[in-house]
């Protein structure tokens, strides 16, 4: 198939002009007003995440918990509890000061429940907590 420049121009000029009447349809422009909004908003509130449990925004200063292994981030509501850490420490890690994963034990995890005990906190608590 062979187009010429005029066919060519014709069908810019076609397309164009029906980008130019979408873009003049109150729902376009209702959408560019809503999403001007929401762009100004994410400005004021600063960074925010998703949260790969529910799909919930969190919020730069809201509680949570960070699966740095996997890159994922918990909102207060889907984070685990003091009880699921008793049940299963061995899915719970923290960095060591080489920066290397180091997994929990049953022995290693029990200080760290009996301390959120003593200080007055219970199984049920979360542990999502707010960065620093």
């Amino acid at each position: 198939m062979t187009v010429s420049k005029n066919e060519y121009r014709a069908a810019r000029k076609a397309s164009v002009e029906a980008w130019q009447a979408l873009s003049a349809t109150p729902e376009h422009k209702a959408y560019e007003a809503a999403k001007a909004r929401s762009d100004k908003m994410e400005e004021e509130l600063g960074e925010i995440e998703t949260c790969d449990g529910c799909n919930a925004p969190v919020f730069e200063g809201d509680p949570r918990t960070h699966d740095h292994e996997n890159s994922a981030t918990y909102c207060v509501d889907c984070s685990p509890t003091w009880a699921d850490f008793q049940q299963e420490p061995d899915s719970f890690y923290e960095n060591n000061p080489e920066g290397e994963l180091r997994y929990y034990t049953l022995e290693t995890a029990k200080p760290l429940i009996d301390a959120h005990l003593a200080s007055g906190g219970t199984l049920s608590d979360t542990m999502a907590k707010v960065p620093q």
